[in-house]
This record gives C-alpha cells, structure tokens and sequence, in this order.
C-alpha cells in the first residue's frame, strides 16, 4: 500500500492509486476485526479452562455466542458500509453510505 501513495493526500496521487487504497483499507478492516474476535475467543476459551465453577461455563457460553454474532454483524457492516460497495472507492456513483 505505501507503494500506492498509503499516507500521502489524496490530491497528491493518481486517482487509480486512490482507488487501490480504497479496496486494501476494506480488506484490511475486515482482516483486523477477524483478529480481534480470534485474540477474544481464545482469552475466553483460557478463563473457561482455569475456572470450572458452572455458572463460569454458562456465562462463557453467552459471551462466546455474543462475539461471534458480533464478528458476523461488524463483517457485514465494514463490507456494505457503502451500497453499492463501489460507492465507497468511486463516490460519484449513485448510492448511499452510512
């Protein structure tokens, strides 16, 4: 991406590179959020193997469940945070974003 122009100002760039950037920064926003539930996920799974107490498991349950709904809303939410998803790298499109 730095190749591309990554922190240099937009008008400073050709518009094809501006467009590139635009396409990494979705992907790496999904990539980001992935890690972040995989580093929850196994904090979790650790407290759920060193305490054994039964509402401790249950609990556990609950939150692992509400990470993994929240991974797949965040996904969705970063993927058509323009829709199209075009709009998001070509803003003159027709669309909206939120």
């Amino acid at each position: 991406m730095i190749h591309k122009g990554m922190g240099l100002h937009a008008d400073t760039i050709p518009v094809e590179n501006v467009i590139m950037i635009a396409k990494f920064l979705v992907v790496a926003e999904v990539l980001y959020v992935y890690n972040l539930v995989w580093t929850k996920l196994s904090i979790l799974l650790m407290y759920y193997r060193i305490f054994r107490f039964p509402y401790f498991k249950t609990w556990a349950y609950v939150i692992g469940l509400f990470i993994i709904l929240w991974v797949i809303c965040i996904t969705f939410l970063f993927i058509f945070i323009c829709v199209p998803v075009q709009k998001l790298w070509y803003p003159q499109l027709p669309g909206r974003c939120i």
